[in-house]
């Protein structure tokens, strides 16, 4: 009898546990959305993201339109915060947050629902790309090597090497994608956009270099230390036409720009991925011609040309 209770006690604590793990999966989101953030920032290793998000463009935004709350419906979410809570709670602690790729996604479909049109340019222009067409183009491939430093500007939220990415990491092929869906964005809108920055709107209105602030989220993610560095924080190239310097325009969002659209190492204009303007457009602004998001150009030509056409004078790009 008294071994047929111990088998009993032994099988009700089955369910018991699944139980207290069903309620305390969303009991943890419940915990971190409390307090309209508040509750996150307790935890000394949130608080940064907190205190910034609370300078930001994103201040009248509730974390819970970006994180999701109690009742989102993907399981991964509430695990993801119960993971976060017992992480916590060991003492084991990162020294800053971090996203995961998969957290990079789904911040990116969130994104959309509030900046429509940002979204429909950006996946309609070449920043929109996918990982197929970046990293599954034979006429590329065969011509140039894939590298780890192809993740510098596509994927660059890829926690692994490019032999995570794509195989085979040769000139043969045929090579298949590993670590995505073909259709996978490889540039999201993390690339160049940091969410937790602060607003420098007032620090604008008393600058001499308004165009430093004028895009406040406005930052290159570096993969190595994965954080954001602010485009006006970025450096500015010395482009070459031969031996001559060229004039290049230094405004923030041209040099974040420039950051993957870069000559060789010999800073000749035209090399590699450079898009310099040049002839009668030399030290103009990317934005100066091209869309934010979508990339067109025609559209602002009537702006500088009384002729559209007059934009084919400029040298076009080597078709990669």
């Amino acid at each position: 009898m008294a071994q047929r209770r111990s088998w009993f006690r032994r099988w009700m604590i089955i369910p018991a546990v699944a139980l207290l793990v069903f309620l305390g999966i969303p009991g943890a989101s419940i915990v971190y959305e409390s307090g309209g953030g508040e509750s996150c920032a307790r935890c000394h290793e949130i608080a940064p993201n907190f205190h910034s998000w609370q300078q930001s463009s994103h201040k009248n935004v509730p974390c819970t339109s970006c994180h999701g709350d109690a009742f989102t419906t993907d399981p991964d979410f509430h695990l993801g915060n119960l993971r976060r809570i017992m992480v916590h709670f060991s003492g084991d602690l990162p020294e800053r947050i971090h996203l995961r790729k998969r957290d990079v996604e789904a911040i990116n479909a969130r994104c959309q629902g509030c900046h429509e049109k940002a979204a429909a340019g950006w996946g309609a222009g070449g920043h929109g790309a996918t990982y197929a067409h970046i990293f599954l183009r034979a006429r590329h491939n065969h011509s140039r090597p894939l590298v780890n430093d192809c993740l510098r500007c596509h994927g660059m939220f890829e926690p692994g090497g490019i032999d995570t990415v794509v195989t085979p990491v040769s000139a043969e092929g045929p090579w298949k994608l590993v670590s995505a869906p073909a259709d996978t964005r490889a540039i999201s809108c993390l690339t160049c956009h940091a969410v937790h920055v602060k607003d420098s709107s007032a620090e604008a209105e008393q600058a001499e270099d308004f165009t430093a602030f004028t895009y406040p989220s406005l930052g290159l993610y570096d993969r190595r230390s994965k954080e954001h560095i602010h485009a006006s924080l970025l450096p500015t190239p010395q482009m070459l036409d031969g031996a001559r310097p060229m004039q290049v325009d230094s405004s923030p969002a041209t040099v974040l720009c420039y950051q993957c659209h870069a000559p060789y190492a010999n800073m000749q204009v035209g090399t590699n991925d450079d898009r310099t303007p040049r002839g009668a457009y030399e030290g103009m602004a990317c934005l100066d011609c091209h869309d934010r998001h979508n990339l067109r150009t025609e559209w602002k030509c009537p702006e500088f040309h009384k002729n559209p056409d007059a934009c084919l004078s400029i040298v076009p790009p080597p078709d990669r």
